[in-house]
């Protein structure tokens, strides 16, 4: 038997009417999400593709030779006034009595340039300075 409180609280229940829910927006929602997514994806992206672009421009600017540092160096010739090549340094060592004899014949030997009047050598100037003052 239920007493007169449960009975009371059975018939409450008996008159509950449930309110009806608003839909739910599910698609909205996911939809704004997977934008959002990936539009940041897309600027992530475009972030790290900029940033390889910088990194191999500055990369490339650092090896490539700036203009005024390009130097053309020329080989100076042996003292015996030819190019050395291949063969002249063969032919050479077929004449020569030994290896070291010619090597010394070999040997660059730097030429005195002339310069213009009224100027020095810078080396010359600087071989003449007494340094122990």
């Amino acid at each position: 038997m239920l007493n007169p409180e449960e009975k009371q609280f059975e018939a409450r229940l008996k008159e509950f009417r449930p309110l009806a829910a608003e839909p739910l927006s599910m698609r909205e929602a996911s939809r704004s999400r997977r934008r959002k997514f990936v539009l940041a994806a897309c600027a992530a992206a475009a972030v790290i593709a900029l940033v390889v672009v910088l990194f191999k421009i500055s990369y490339e600017r650092d090896l490539a030779p700036a203009p005024e540092r390009v130097v053309k160096q020329t080989a100076p010739e042996p003292a015996s006034g030819r190019p050395l090549t291949i063969r002249s340094a063969n032919e050479l060592l077929a004449r020569a009595p030994s290896i070291k004899s010619a090597l010394d014949e070999l040997a660059f030997q730097s030429r005195a340039r002339q310069l213009p009047r009224g100027t020095q050598s810078a080396l010359a100037v600087l071989g003449k300075e007494d340094f122990k003052q």
